[in-house]
């Protein structure tokens, strides 16, 4: 009574329903996969989004350590040679208070330089900070977008849709099948009833 087309369907029918079976298994174990890397991520993360970090504590110290040895050792440098200047000149001749002038003026330059390094380390501490903080949001953010439920459901539903129209092909099918022998049956019955109405 069945068509090949019929067996086709049903078997393609089957197939759908195992393949989805297979389809959402293998998504509940890729969630589950997802939500630990979410999670190991999520932790990762989120320090660098509540308190953002710079450079570590060793490295700004050395950093800033680096910078006022570099500069006093270019004064400690500048002052010989000034005092060797000095000397050629003749400092005894030099009017009062120059030499010491002289001096206090190499020392205001390396005050100024000093700050003006450590300052420049704070903002590129602060810069960096900034920077992470987008990075680890950004991270976050695509984290969250690849590892959406509704997307999974979403195929999983559309395996659903798939095993369900061929459910409904094999069900019309055999409708088809059927139908000249109920409309045989139906003919005949019709038939019976009209002959027992001519003999009543």
């Amino acid at each position: 009574m069945c068509s090949s087309g019929d067996s086709t369907a049903a078997t393609a029918e089957k197939q759908s329903a195992a393949f989805q079976n297979t389809l959402q298994s293998a998504f509940q174990t890729q969630f589950g996969q997802n939500q630990q890397i979410y999670k190991f991520l999520s932790d990762t993360l989120m320090p660098q989004i509540t308190h953002p970090q710079g450079y570590g504590d060793d490295a700004l110290a050395a950093m800033r350590t680096g910078a006022t040895d570099t500069i006093a050792q270019q004064y400690q440098n500048a002052q010989k040679a000034l005092q060797n200047q000095q000397f050629v000149n003749g400092s005894e001749n030099l009017p009062s208070g120059v030499n010491a002038m002289q001096t206090g003026a190499l020392k205001l330059g390396q005050a100024s330089d000093t700050a003006t390094a450590q300052n420049n380390i704070t903002t590129q501490n602060e810069n960096l900070k900034q920077q992470n903080y987008w990075n680890a949001l950004s991270a976050l953010n695509g984290v969250n977008q690849g590892n959406n439920a509704l997307n999974t459901a979403n195929t999983a539903n559309g395996a659903g849709s798939t095993t369900a129209n061929l459910s409904n092909a094999v069900t019309s099918s055999q409708a088809a099948a059927f139908s000249p022998f109920n409309s045989l049956i139906g003919a005949g019955a019709g038939v019976g009833a009209a002959l027992l109405g001519k003999k009543g």
